[in-house]
């Protein structure tokens, strides 16, 4: 009788543990779909803004809409309706990124209002509400991506002025010394959106100034080095991204699949492609917040948005 519990035991552990490793959506149960709801529409219409989240809350700089180039920095204030206005002091400027440590928002690249490609990197205080400067991005560009990791900047790709050709370049700015340097150049020159995942920055399709891409490259922080992962299915390009855990939503593209959101798994070097409400557009800015995804703003190649909406992955 003993002998019988204790297989029945073994029996009950192994299928629970075959349950819980079971298929490859490890960090997220399976995801086939995405709804967004409409929240509160950013003050103006505009595309090729930057957003970042801090301690549960969303801030939004810069864009252009025509002529118009955005110099402020506005947090969503969901509960009241409205987008507060922190600061309007900031380089007015379009294809920036942004990113957020310590309760500093760091504002890097883009193009300006007369149509140079900004050098200078500001840095907003939240706490203190103020505006400085920091040591500037050696390579100005427009298109440029970032993450950060270990309290460090990687700002990766994007369009040069000087010949409006795309760049394979990468630049780590270090808070400690206020100081950039150069790393291992990415193998494909071109714009594009990159997510980290653990210690990797995966860049993901992009555009490479004649054709949209569909080659993933890898680049391994800790030794400075880049490889390769399975391509997309298709072309993509001036989509932008957010991640959970291994998983990579990327929302839009240039035209033909201008309203579609695609999943990259990690986990397995997969994609699929979800069935969504989300308005197509380009160039928004889309930013991870706590469990939800919010795609503010943006462009459909005829009409400038306004809307942000936002979705739970699960």
């Amino acid at each position: 009788m003993k002998k019988l519990q204790v297989l029945l035991s073994l029996i009950i552990i192994l299928g629970c543990e075959d349950t819980a490793s079971s298929g490859d959506n490890d960090g997220l149960p399976e995801i086939s779909s995405l709804n967004f709801i409409q929240t509160t529409p950013c003050n103006g219409y505009r595309y090729g803004a930057a957003a970042v989240s801090f301690e549960d809350e969303v801030y939004l700089i810069g864009g252009a809409h025509g002529s118009t180039y955005y110099t402020t920095i506005e947090r969503l204030d969901e509960t009241n309706n409205q987008w507060i206005e922190l600061n309007n002091q900031v380089i007015g400027r379009r294809y920036l990124t942004a990113e957020v440590v310590d309760g500093v928002i760091y504002i890097i690249g883009g193009q300006g209002s007369d149509g140079s490609y900004v050098g200078a990197v500001q840095a907003y205080n939240i706490s203190s509400n103020t505006l400085t400067t920091v040591a500037s991005l050696p390579t100005a560009r427009k298109q440029l991506n970032s993450v950060v990791y270990d309290n460090k900047i990687y700002v990766i790709g994007g369009e040069l002025e000087s010949s409006g050709a795309r760049t394979n370049v990468v630049e780590v700015y270090n808070f400690s010394s206020d100081s950039w340097s150069s790393l291992a150049s990415m193998p494909t020159a071109r714009e594009c959106d990159i997510a980290l995942i653990n210690d990797k920055i995966y860049a993901f399709g992009g555009y490479d100034g004649s054709n949209a891409l569909t080659n993933v490259e890898i680049y391994n922080i800790e030794n400075d080095s880049w490889s390769t992962a399975n391509n997309m299915p298709y072309a993509l390009s001036s989509y932008h991204l957010a991640s959970f855990e291994n998983f990579v939503f990327l929302f839009g593209d240039y035209s033909e699949r201008i309203d579609e959101v695609n999943m990259y798994n990690a986990n397995d070097d997969s994609w699929i492609k979800l069935s969504t409400n989300f308005t197509g557009r380009r160039h928004a800015a889309v930013v991870r917040n706590s469990d939800w995804i919010y795609v503010i703003a943006g462009w459909d190649g005829i009409n400038n948005y306004d809307i942000v909406e936002k979705c739970k992955p699960y």
